[in-house]
């Protein structure tokens, strides 16, 4: 196996529901209970992402093999083993069949969700529903910021078939894989804090089983498509995942990527080719040019060439020699919208909101007016509102703007529109929708200036034709793709 050392963290998710521009919907967090319509049928993508997903479960799919990201590289051999057995898995179908579940962060009852006929209800304990800015605080939680951590399109429904119920029961799925979620929170069985995954290792879930554990001679074919423990949210083949052996640890000491802590192994797919390294490339120019914090990662291949990137979960930490789960929200959760409408809220509210929950709102601004920008630059269309948010790290006097993660060209792949509204418009956008945006998340113009030609000196360090041609990228996709962006960086430039 090849390794090669990037910048980057964070699933991949589908590609747009919709393509008008619709308002961010609020909803009263502080309410005695929150209730939503259970039965509403799997959640299928749409555009040249929701295409590709559309293709992760077809049984016996050729895998196409990818040359290895340029870069420093490490030859290795490596292996994948679940890291979970039939009990486990009889276990989850046993939790998936409760009639109601218990809502913990960091161990402590903070909620119950109840299945009703037609809908389900989350009734939050006390003041678990108004939060803080503190690191041991929590930001409102509405039920979408539980179900928006389940995954999403084929993996969705391969969870439903390991745990025997339906794809529209988030329930069942929440119970099922929810043990260890994204963040510091879990949802348990009513009345069953202690026997779920990990409950005797972390309160917080950090030691639940992963899907896979990477030892030697790696096989990728299952990745995505096989059951997983943990819920990711999204819709790329994704798993979770952890490195294992001595060979494994040997390889990375001379990088700082944190190997005992959780991780999520992506895969490329053949209908997006050159996505990984795409990612990749992407990632690591964010991480030394753009002054602001990218999660890690590292680019490696299966024994048939097939890519993935490993990426240590930033929401995880050694703490006092214990792995510890961090608070960590998107952007969705901290809206308390549903998954489903994670493309239909304007920037200039995802930023603001975000930006309100900070402990320093201004910095957080910038940082993410200086990744909408990055994106916007390098062609980026899939900037939604749960590709970002906040989650608050050892120490830190409240929350932060999370790292980078998930930034991809999409106009390769014949997508050139922003993920999110700018000045009510996804395309043909111009500098003057970009300092407005500014402007109203509160920057100074002058602020605004230094962080758009930051992230265009970034851009145009990458050099798409020799990231992307060699898998397979066709010559007209990356000629139409740059020339989109050379229109968008004479914008700014």
């Amino acid at each position: 196996m090849k390794w090669s050392m990037c910048a980057g963290h964070g699933p991949i998710r589908g590609r747009r529901y919709a393509d008008s521009h619709a308002a961010a919907r609020s909803d009263d967090d502080t309410r005695p209970s929150q209730t939503r319509p259970q039965p509403r049928g799997p959640r299928t993508p749409r555009g040249p992402w929701g295409a590709a997903a559309a293709q992760m479960t077809g049984g016996g799919a050729g895998r196409t093999c990818y040359p290895p990201h340029d870069g420093e590289e490490h030859t290795m051999t490596h292996t994948t083993q679940p890291d979970h057995d039939a009990q486990a898995l009889a276990d989850a179908r046993r939790r998936a069949a409760a009639p109601a579940a218990q809502v913990l962060q960091r161990g402590m009852p903070v909620g119950r969700v109840l299945r009703g006929d037609t809908h389900l209800e989350y009734h939050p304990f006390g003041d678990a529903g108004r939060g803080d800015t503190t690191p041991g605080g929590r930001i409102p939680l509405a039920l979408e910021a539980l179900t928006g951590l389940l995954p999403e399109g084929p993996r969705r429904e391969v969870l439903a078939a390991a745990l025997g119920c339906a794809v529209d029961d988030d329930l069942a799925l929440l119970l099922g894989a929810g043990a260890d979620l994204l963040g510091d929170l879990r949802v348990v069985p009513w009345g069953a804090a202690n026997e779920a995954p990990g409950a005797d290792n972390d309160a917080s879930g950090a030691g639940s089983p992963v899907a896979l554990r990477i030892g030697a001679h790696a096989d990728f074919t299952d990745v995505g498509r096989a059951y997983d423990p943990q819920a990711i949210p999204g819709v790329q083949r994704k798993c979770s995942a952890v490195l294992a052996g001595n060979d494994d640890q040997a390889a990375v000491e001379e990088h700082p990527v944190d190997t005992g802590v959780p991780g999520i192994l992506k895969v490329g797919d053949p209908d997006l080719p050159g996505l990984v390294a795409n990612e990749a490339r992407h990632l690591a120019v964010a991480r030394t040019e753009l002054h602001i914090p990218v999660a890690d990662c590292i680019v490696l291949h299966d024994v048939a060439g097939t890519p993935g990137l490993y990426l240590p979960r930033f929401d995880r930490q050694h703490l006092d020699g214990t792995v510890v789960a961090l608070p960590h929200y998107d952007g969705a959760a901290v809206l308390g919208i549903d998954s489903a409408d994670k493309y239909e809220v304007p920037t200039e509210t995802l930023i603001s909101a975000l930006s309100e929950v900070c402990v320093d709102p201004g910095e957080a601004a910038a940082n993410l007016f200086t990744q909408v920008a990055y994106s916007w630059l390098c062609g980026g269309g899939d900037l939604h509102a749960k590709n970002v948010g906040c989650y608050a790290p050892p120490g830190a006097p409240g929350f932060q703007v999370a790292p980078l993660y998930d930034v991809v060209c999409t106009a390769i792949y014949g997508d050139m529109t922003m993920a999110l509204s700018i000045g009510g418009r996804r395309k043909n956008i111009r500098q003057r929708h970009l300092l407005s945006l500014a402007q109203q998340v509160g920057l100074e113009q002058s602020q605004a200036w230094v962080l758009l030609r930051r992230a265009l000196a970034a851009a145009r360090m990458i050099d798409l034709r020799a990231t992307v041609r060699p898998c397979g990228v066709s010559e007209s996709a990356i000629y139409g793709a740059e020339r989109e962006l050379r229109s968008r960086w004479y914008e700014v430039a």
